[in-house]
């Protein structure tokens, strides 16, 4: 029985938020000095000319821009004809802007370094400082922020030299956007604060209201939203004073984010629409597609996809016709989010793929990067672990080459959760030990929790329980500084766990039912479904089999929603050990399912490495052996046998990396009845997803739903009682149809050579099943009463003995406790009766291990009185091939010299 965990992992979409740091952009003042060569028309034209560009800039619009770009360059025609380099270089500014600003970066360096050159050979210092600023900002948006950083500090001794604060403040506002970016938080804050007093020197309330806005903006980064809203709300009456209404909308949005990180989405939304309007009514497009996607954010936060969808599909047009690239990646990014959570993941992956190529286009290495990392969390929510490694190993030195440490961290964390879920905890605590010291150093608070959480899990599923609750306690705290609610929840859910293992099922229930409403109110509904798997794991510890289904009953349908086959295999699982004791033929159909979902899984890891793929059988297969052994206790051995071939084709697939096995054994087959149960419990739980999306959307049919619930529900225990009936009498049915399969494979086995027996020991925790089949399709079993650790010790014993006693007695003494134990006396009585002269032995797990040969009954070896022989299964061993009656041998012999 295992109680089923979710660690929380970031969110992996672009932020939504109005830019808080813009580069120094182009004055919007014609120069005064005209060139002397200059005819007064020449220069009343360039004027005219350069004028017509600004009003087109101002205008906004991809196509407006693509008009300016003709305007400036007749400008920069004409001034060329005149020798006006002052207006030269400015067109050529111009052009670099629209060109950047059209996402066309390389044609924006072209025309800046062209403006450059002239500016220096004019000697006019603040042109050039301008210049570099935006040559600085193309970089730094192209991800290469060390060469951004060594343009602005090009820029700012220029800026002191003419005296020019606002300018200087306005550098040093971009550096620190740069280091925030890298993750150097502190150094980010300290250029920002060098900033500001410039800006308050000057009276500069926009400037300073910029860079309050970016102040904020790092402390929401680094997870201090209260802090965040301190400066935001110090400069939201600035911008209002400057009566800058982009600005504000841009503030107004921040504040909304901040909300919505602390789970007010409600209070994040009445932000977002109180900028929506100012947005529109200065006629600014980019940043009411960037409200129209916060808002949509908030919808797809609160589990209302449609509506979520309904504001990204009109944002996504604005996006568009302004021509901004990345905005429309963000947005279709976003919109696969929305299509991921529908479960849709076909569509998602489509939006996701559709960002990619526009992330590349416009050189924006972190934006692929995120994408990436978005299509490998399809990958791994669908089970692909393998596709899913393949896109966080893309994203990692994207990062790496942006200088991202967050990035890096996030991804690394991913990595970390794949071979997590897949059992390798070794490799998944080195790689969340990589992303922690990453989180440390960018101050992310949020980001320590969670790895934090993650490695206390890992410890947690390595059985050292008080060190997974020394790391859970350390994450809890920053959980709450940072107002994180659902990751407030993860943790709780977890320590729930460790107590639920240490058996103290009151203090886990009280943690548990602190986390339930936190991931209700947060709409995790993959965290949900964890949380009431686990309640009801708690009430099964208890005694109490009601309670318990009742909250198994309710996390399937949330499972299905999210599309978690490994958690919904979980609860199956759980569910059958509930129905065992009192109706173990109910209990073997809910062991079927979750063992089928395994297999799907399983066949979607088969191209990972080895390793991988023997740790995930181990961490899964204890549902196997539980449908094997209740299987042998209704006498189904036949079907029994086939749920341990189904075991041993992948231990065999992985150990030979699938060149072995040809077996086209994939699920284990549900008879009539058992369909007709799993048919029925199926639509129980699809009404219960209906119900779900019900009480989330609040709608207004929810007290209908909820007797409906309770109806169906009523009507499936009363099918479930009458079909009890049914199951008795075809039992025997069952055994026959599941034996002929196992009778197809050991028949060949025995035949193939007179006088044998197939013997097939079953290791399970606390005692050995032994099957047997003999010619004639005869059929049998026994058990033991020695349980997996024991017999381990046992065979670890026998085999130390073999090779270091010269002394027989000890090797005897534990040969013949294995010989009673694998030879049960019924066996035996079968084998001298018969007059049985070879055996073949199918090892289970540790039995692997014994020389069968050497076991000794009290008087012989087991060798001295039959053939022996191993095989790895039984429904693939080739017995077509045989040795030639008479071969040729070369012997070779060596001495010690």
């Amino acid at each position: 029985m295992c109680a089923r965990r979710l660690t929380i992992q970031l969110s992996f979409f672009l932020a939504l938020f109005g830019a808080i740091g813009p580069s120094v952009v182009v004055q919007a003042e014609v120069p005064r000095q005209l060139i002397a060569q200059a005819s007064e028309d020449t220069k009343k034209q360039i004027d005219r000319v350069i004028a017509e560009g600004l009003r087109l800039l101002k205008k906004g619009g991809a196509e407006s821009r693509r008009k300016a770009i003709f305007q400036f360059k007749q400008a920069l025609q004409l001034s060329r004809s005149a020798k006006a380099q002052d207006k030269e270089a400015f067109s050529l500014l111009a052009l670099g802007r629209m060109h950047d600003d059209l996402g066309e970066k390389t044609k924006a360096i072209n025309y800046y370094n062209q403006a450059l050159s002239l500016y220096r050979a004019l000697g006019n210092q603040t042109g050039e400082a301008r210049t570099l600023n935006n040559i600085g900002g193309i970089y730094s948006a192209l991800g290469e922020k060390t060469k951004a950083i060594d343009y602005y500090n090009r820029a700012l001794p220029l800026f002191q030299a003419v005296g020019d604060r606002a300018g200087k403040a306005g550098t040093l506002n971009n550096i620190g956007a740069v280091y925030s970016a890298l993750g150097e938080k502190t150094k980010a804050i300290d250029y920002y604060n060098q900033a500001l007093g410039l800006l308050r020197a000057v009276g500069n309330l926009s400037g300073q209201a910029t860079t309050l806005n970016n102040i904020g903006g790092i402390y929401s980064a680094l997870g201090e939203n209260w802090q965040a809203l301190e400066y935001y709300n110090r400069a939201l009456p600035l911008r209002r004073i400057v009566e800058d209404q982009s600005g504000e909308a841009t503030t107004l949005n921040n504040i909304g984010r901040v909300y919505s990180a602390l789970g007010e989405k409600r209070q994040a939304l009445n932000y977002y629409n109180q900028a929506l309007p100012l947005l529109r009514a200065v006629g600014h497009r980019s940043g009411e597609a960037t409200t129209l996607n916060n808002i949509g954010r908030v919808y797809s936060a609160l589990g209302e996809q449609t509506k979520a969808l309904e504001y990204y599909n009109q944002a996504l047009p604005l996006r568009r016709t302004v021509g901004d690239q990345s905005g429309e990646a963000t947005t279709l990014n976003n919109i696969g989010g929305a299509y991921d959570d529908l479960d849709e993941k076909t569509k998602a992956l489509d939006f996701y793929n559709q960002a990619l190529p526009l992330y590349r286009a416009v050189g924006d290495r972190s934006g692929q990067a995120t994408t990436l990392n978005n299509i490998g969390r399809v990958y791994d929510d669908l089970g692909e672990k393998t596709k899913a490694l393949d896109f966080y190993n893309q994203a990692l030195p994207l990062y790496r080459a942006v200088g991202d440490r967050s990035g890096q961290a996030t991804t690394l964390n991913n990595i970390g959760r794949v071979y997590d879920d897949l059992g390798e905890k070794m490799k998944a605590l080195d790689f969340y030990n990589q992303a922690l010291p990453l989180y440390r150093a960018v101050g992310d608070r949020s980001g320590q929790a969670t790895m934090l959480n993650n490695i206390g899990h890992v410890y947690d599923t390595l059985g050292e329980r008080r060190q997974a609750l020394k790391y859970y306690n350390q994450a809890l705290p920053l959980w709450r500084a940072v107002g994180d609610r659902s990751g407030e929840a993860a943790t709780l859910n977890n320590i729930g766990r460790v107590y639920d293992d240490l058996g103290k099922q009151t203090k886990a229930l009280k943690y548990y039912n602190q986390a339930l409403p936190l991931r209700r109110a947060v709409g995790d509904r993959s965290g949900e479904a964890a949380t009431l798997h686990n309640i009801g794991h708690v009430y099964y510890a208890l005694g109490k089999q009601k309670k318990a289904l009742e909250y198994y009953n309710q996390s399937l349908p949330l499972w299905r929603v999210v599309g978690d086959r490994s958690g919904e295999a979980n609860t199956l699982n759980n569910i059958g050990w509930l129905q065992q004791q009192d109706n173990p033929q109910v209990a073997i159909v809910f062991f079927k399912q979750s063992v089928n979902l395994y297999e799907s899984l399983r066949k979607d890891i088969k191209t990972l490495p080895r390793e991988t793929q023997e740790t995930y059988t181990k961490s899964v297969s204890f549902t196997y052996r539980d449908l094997a052994d209740l299987l042998l206790a209704q006498g189904r051995i036949g079907e029994a046998q086939q749920v341990l071939e189904l075991l041993k084709i992948q231990e065999i697939n992985e150990s030979t990396e699938g060149t072995r096995s040809t077996s086209s054994l994939t699920e284990v087959a549900l008879n009539e009845i058992e369909q007709k149960i799993i048919d029925q419990y199926t639509s129980l739980i699809d009404f219960g997803k209906q119900l779900y999306n019900c009480e989330q959307m609040h709608c207004s049919q929810l007290s209908e739903y909820q007797t409906q619930y309770r109806q169906l529900t009523q009507a499936y225990d009363r099918f479930l009682e009458a079909i009890k009936v049914q199951l008795k009498a075809d039992r025997v049915g069952a055994i026959d149809r599941g034996t002929q399969a196992f009778i197809a494979s050991a028949e060949r086995l025995v035949t193939a050579q007179p006088d044998t027996v197939l013997v097939y020991p079953l290791v399970l925790e606390d005692k050995v099943r032994i099957l047997w089949a003999s010619k004639g399709s005869i059929l049998s079993q026994a058990e033991c009463n020695i349980g997996e650790a024991k017999l381990s010790k046992l065979i670890k014993q026998f085999r130390t003995d073999l090779q270091t006693k010269d002394d027989l007695t000890p090797v005897q003494t534990t040969g013949k406790t294995l010989y009673n134990c694998l030879l049960p006396e019924k066996l035996r009585t079968e084998l001298t009766k018969n007059q049985i002269k070879n055996l073949i032995f199918v090892p289970d797990r540790v039995t692997n291990y014994i020389p069968m040969a050497a076991l000794y009954d009290g008087k012989q070896y087991l060798i001295e009185k039959y053939s022996v022989s191993n095989v790895l299964a039984a429904s693939f061993t080739d017995t077509t091939d045989k040795l030639p009656q008479q071969p040729n041998i070369l012997g070779f012999g060596l001495t010690k010299s």
